[in-house]
């Protein structure tokens, strides 16, 4: 069986390790990362930092705080000790994960560090083979306005590869762990339209929530529901890694 999993990708990758960022303030980073010589050395140390904890998990028992891995890693790591969820073993590359990341620098950086890290997966903590980043543009929460123009692309790019993979055999969930908190109403909504569990993993919790699809036909749809949302302005701040 196929099962497609589509993971909303945040930055806890570099968050979660402030010190290979010299602990400059995000906004700083942002600038940083537009350097490509800057981004390939970060990617490069990320991957090696990230895939060297990954290679220490030692199986269903091993619960650390996701913080040691990132918040998706942690959450796919869950999904994969669920028992029903994932494909194990030698099926484990039946297993699609989709990284949807914002259209940022920090965003795209982020997915392909887990990609890598993913992909090179072995032993317990094997997950896939076949993962893929992909920008969801417009998906900016800096551009108010066009945000919600991001949101329609979010539902574009998620029916595109539903469809890619349209067999009655798949299996598929929406991973709303890792991202923005903004989004996870808007992907709750959009996995429902799409006959797709939604789950979650807390901060330190262990265990996974598994929210279940449910008829579609009780709420207004997707689309409408984009479009009805205000979404206001606020002044921007400075922030840091230990925000």
């Amino acid at each position: 069986m196929t099962v497609q999993v589509f993971v909303t990708v945040g930055t806890s990758a570099v968050t979660n390790n402030p010190d290979l960022m010299g602990k400059m303030s995000l906004e700083a980073l942002k600038k940083e990362l537009k350097k490509e010589e800057y981004y390939d050395s970060l990617k490069a140390k990320l991957i090696k930092r990230i895939g060297g904890n990954l290679k220490r998990y030692s199986g269903p028992e091993d619960t650390k705080d996701f913080r040691y891995y990132t918040a998706e890693l942690g959450s796919l790591l869950a999904m994969k000790r669920t028992e029903g969820m994932l494909e194990q073993g030698e099926k484990a590359d039946d297993n699609e994960f989709f990284l949807l990341h914002t259209d940022t620098d920090d965003g795209k950086l982020c997915a392909e560090v887990l990609e890598e890290v993913i992909k090179t997966s072995y032993g317990p903590a094997k997950l896939t083979v076949n993962v893929k980043s992909i920008k969801t543009e417009f998906l900016n929460l800096d551009d108010s306005e066009g945000f919600k123009k991001g949101l329609l692309k979010l539902q574009e790019t998620v029916e595109i590869h539903c469809k890619n993979s349209d067999k009655k055999d798949t299996r598929r969930y929406f991973n709303v762990t890792g991202g923005y908190k903004a989004i996870i109403p808007y992907a709750t909504i959009l996995a429902w339209n799409k006959d797709m569990d939604v789950c979650y993993l807390y901060e330190q919790s262990t265990d996974l929530i598994i929210i279940p699809k449910i008829a579609v036909d009780c709420f207004p749809s997707y689309e409408k529901i984009v479009e009805e949302s205000k979404i206001s302005r606020k002044p921007k701040r400075i922030r840091t890694f230990d925000d």
